[in-house]
């Protein structure tokens, strides 16, 4: 995609009408139930988010490959979303088009394995980073790495393995409920923003930092118990 194609695309999705809460409601739910032509209208509605989030990633990979990747992510989501969880689409779909971009850098690295260190340094990652610890501030560090510790988990850098975590996290993610949710978008940054410190959300939330570290424990230990539970070690396990 040359740089006028690529202005000409982002042009004609900007004229793509943003959905109100109701119609992505009423789309959802027939999503959920396998209607194809809502899935599809849900990805339509929503190609700029995978515009604005593949932008941020500019110098990794030609834009027309962070689209691509992007775009995969939000078919997915448009097929797995439950709207019955109390997320919102743009929640929900954005933590799989951020992984999907992620993963296709990693893997186009000119044949070179990028180590987790290196990661770091493209533009903060965040969930889809299992090695990462994200630094808030006075609040210490949470490390997503600590939802797949175990003793059998012998590589956490094998490929085929993270891909395995990713998946399995991306489903528990759809499990929690609208404030566990809405403190893992805040903390980690899912919804293309900075990832926010226990106090800067209590603010928001209008509660202590203490009560959203209780919110945000208690949604880590879900997640680890539900990769656990989905098999997320898998036939990596020793």
């Amino acid at each position: 995609m040359t740089n006028m194609n690529t202005s000409c695309y982002f042009k004609e999705i900007s004229k793509i009408s943003v959905l109100t809460s109701e119609e992505e409601k009423a789309l959802a739910a027939k999503a959920h139930a396998g209607n194809k032509w809502a899935q599809n209208k849900l990805v339509e509605h929503n190609l700029r988010l995978v515009a604005k989030i593949a932008n941020k990633y500019r110098g990794y990979m030609e834009m027309e490959d962070l689209m691509s990747a992007g775009n995969i992510g939000l078919i997915k989501a448009a097929a797995k979303f439950n709207p019955e969880n109390g997320a919102k689409f743009s929640t929900y779909s954005a933590f799989w088009i951020r992984a999907e971009i992620q993963l296709a850098i990693r893997e186009t690295s000119t044949g070179v394995r990028f180590p987790a260190t290196r990661f770091e340094d493209m533009k903060k990652w965040n969930v889809a980073s299992l090695d990462k610890a994200i630094g808030c501030d006075e609040d210490g560090e949470v490390t997503l790495g600590k939802l797949i510790e175990d003793d059998k988990f012998k590589d956490p850098q094998d490929e085929m393995c993270t891909r395995e975590i990713y998946k399995q996290l991306e489903k528990s993610l759809g499990r929690l409920d609208e404030r566990e949710m809405s403190v893992m978008v805040k903390r980690f940054g899912l919804d293309g923003n900075e990832p926010m410190s226990l106090s800067k959300i209590g603010k928001k939330m209008g509660c202590s930092k203490e009560t959203v570290r209780k919110i945000e424990n208690s949604a880590l230990e879900e997640l680890r118990v539900n990769i656990i539970r989905e098999g997320g070690y898998g036939n990596y396990a020793a």
